[in-house]
């Protein structure tokens, strides 16, 4: 029985083996097609064609078009308020461009919008009897009635290009979500591609959509929230919610990030982490995806991501009650974010401003001063790509000879954190427990 990376690393070799839809324009102008593996790795662009593994020297590659990329490009073209006929228009740009999976649910979404349109339900394999469209649930054949109804009260599956969506929150909200997290991973690929490196994902990411909060599997006896597991236990699944007056599910930007770090950058030859409570290094992982969370703004269904969004009271919280220094809060381990409800929050918010401040383009710090983002990300590829963990050694090793260890942060990122509070950095206070009034009051809705 295959189980963990080795059933990861068997479905990535399977996909590659029988998909060709990347397409590498060489200089010569020879085209060739298969499935890119590896983009970004400074020796050369490695891809799989025929089940064999090839590797291309940068300078032979003229360019290159993957399926994330004509993903990407469609979405980018998908905009509220477009015309039926627009937004049929791209449901045959899909089909033309072999992404069967995106094709399926833009017609849906064009169903929504016309339940006649004779089209989309073809595209969907539905049938036509006594002159009422008959909708494919499963295996079985209903009407549009019963397909909304079921679609609410049993669990349902639907499929993107990267993503597969079990739901039992209506279809609406189902594509919504997948075409969020599409937009997701097309920003993953953009923004961290050129620095982490990440390896191409051909097996998709499972993705649990609940109703409420109350129908969430816990992570912990203590504590109900949205959390990914991509330990060999969890299997790698996404776990969030979505309740009526949410806007959409819970942190669905932040799972998906920290569910994609391991999916693309842990080597599939290595062992995931055995259980939930070992992640690799949590307040990279938890921090990245709230920093791109707090990002997330638009419709459902077209989420874009803007600046980060920085909570001055919350900025100052963080900046008075340190219960570390950085050198000892980079070894915190996973359990400390989800296990003690009046704890928890306090490291969520201490790993969101620590690598907010270290995604800052402005971010400085050393002598001479060089930027912080990039050597943060060579640690992150270090930490789950190298294997390093939440190694202190090989943060400074990334940092570089200009800051040499990462205690020479803590004068910055506190003046950083004194400049986004608009409070004076004052002598910090060790209270490793903040009050119950101020975990409600700043800290508490980290947790929704």
């Amino acid at each position: 029985m295959r189980t963990g990376a080795a059933t990861l690393c068997f479905m990535l070799t399977v996909g590659a083996q029988t998909d060709r839809r990347d397409v590498i324009t060489l200089t010569t102008g020879e085209v060739l097609r298969g499935r890119v593996v590896q983009r970004y790795e400074p020796d050369g662009l490695v891809y799989s064609e025929g089940g064999s593994r090839r590797e291309l020297p940068h300078t032979r590659v003229k360019s290159v078009r993957t399926v994330a990329d004509a993903v990407a490009e469609l979405l980018d073209l998908r905009r509220p308020g477009l015309s039926l006929a627009a937004d049929w228009s791209l449901v045959e740009a899909a089909q033309d461009q072999e992404l069967p999976e995106l094709a399926r649910l833009l017609a849906y979404h064009v169903l929504l919008r016309d339940a006649d349109h004779k089209s989309a339900h073809a595209l969907l394999s539905h049938v036509e009897t006594a002159g009422k469209w008959r909708w494919r649930f499963d295996d079985e054949f209903v009407s549009a009635a019963t397909f909304a109804r079921r679609a609410t009260s049993e669990r349902f599956t639907l499929h993107s290009e990267h993503f597969t969506l079990q739901s039992r929150s209506g279809l609406r909200i189902a594509i919504d979500t997948l075409f969020d997290l599409e937009r997701t991973y097309a920003t993953f690929w953009r923004e961290l591609g050129p620095d982490l490196h990440p390896r191409s994902q051909f097996a998709r990411i499972d993705v649990h959509l609940h109703p409420s909060l109350q129908d969430l599997p816990k992570l912990s006896s203590t504590m109900s929230e949205p959390y990914c597991d991509p330990s060999v236990r969890g299997g790698g699944m996404v776990h969030t919610y979505q309740e009526a007056t949410m806007l959409r599910p819970a942190r669905l930007a932040a799972l998906a990030i920290e569910q994609l770090l391991y999916r693309t950058l842990l080597d599939p030859r290595a062992t995931p982490p055995p259980t939930i409570d070992e992640r690799i290094a949590p307040w990279v992982e938890v921090g990245l995806g709230r920093v791109y969370d707090s990002r997330a703004i638009g419709q459902a269904g077209y989420l874009a991501f803007g600046d980060a969004k920085l909570d001055p009271l919350l900025a100052g919280q963080v900046l008075r009650y340190r219960p570390y220094g950085l050198e000892n809060f980079i070894h915190v381990t996973f359990p400390t974010f989800h296990e003690d409800p009046v704890v928890a929050p306090f490291h969520i918010a201490h790993a969101a401003m620590l690598v907010a401040y270290l995604m800052d383009e402005k971010s400085t710090a050393g002598t001479p001063a060089v930027a912080l983002r990039p050597r943060f990300l060579a640690y992150v590829r270090a930490c789950l790509h190298d294997g390093k963990g939440n190694s202190s050694s090989e943060l400074d090793a990334a940092l570089g000879p200009e800051i040499e260890r990462i205690e020479q942060l803590e004068a910055p990122w506190i003046a950083w954190l004194a400049k986004t509070s608009g409070q004076p950095a004052l002598r910090q206070k060790h209270m490793l427990r903040p009050s119950r009034s101020l975990r409600d009051r700043v800290l508490g809705p980290l947790i929704r």
